[in-house]
């Protein structure tokens, strides 16, 4: 099951991607919004095989998963793998320069099941993937402002 939102941002590409791959502040974001989330890895600067452990409420129960950093291409790709509950995905955020002070995020989620209780998961949720869609879009936009707001304070 795949998810994707874009949103355009008025700042360079540089400045998105530095904003982007702030680790520490994602943890505290997270932490904020009552994911508990501990790093699981001893690197000291942003390369692949950053690994997190969360524990994330879904659908009424705490889903233990595990996040790890699998492509960091500076300015323009990020790219995580997502393990958890029976599903494996891949988090992509994608940006490209559409002129020197403007810029693109495109974000996408592709889920797939691994086990019998991860296939259900995802039968469950093919039934509102049109509100999920929707609401993953959503998401990406309210972030994507977010960013632009870190930006110009």
């Amino acid at each position: 099951m795949k998810f994707s939102g874009r949103h355009d941002i008025e700042a360079p590409i540089d400045r998105v991607f530095a904003v982007l791959s702030d680790f520490d502040a994602h943890e505290r974001s997270a932490l904020r919004r009552g994911v508990q989330v501990n790093r699981i890895d001893m690197m000291t600067s942003p390369v692949p095989g950053m690994t997190w452990a969360a524990k994330v409420r879904f659908r009424g129960r705490v889903r233990d998963i595990t996040v790890s950093l699998a492509r960091f291409d500076p300015p323009e790709v990020i790219y995580y793998d997502v393990e958890g509950s029976g599903l494996l995905g891949q988090f992509t955020v994608d940006l490209v320069a559409l002129s020197k002070a403007r810029t693109r995020l495109i974000a996408a989620l592709d889920v797939r099941p691994m086990s019998m209780s991860g296939r259900l998961i995802i039968q469950s949720l093919r039934l509102i993937k049109a509100s999920l869609t929707r609401r993953f879009k959503a998401r990406v936009h309210e972030y994507a402002e977010h960013l632009a707001g870190r930006l110009t304070a």
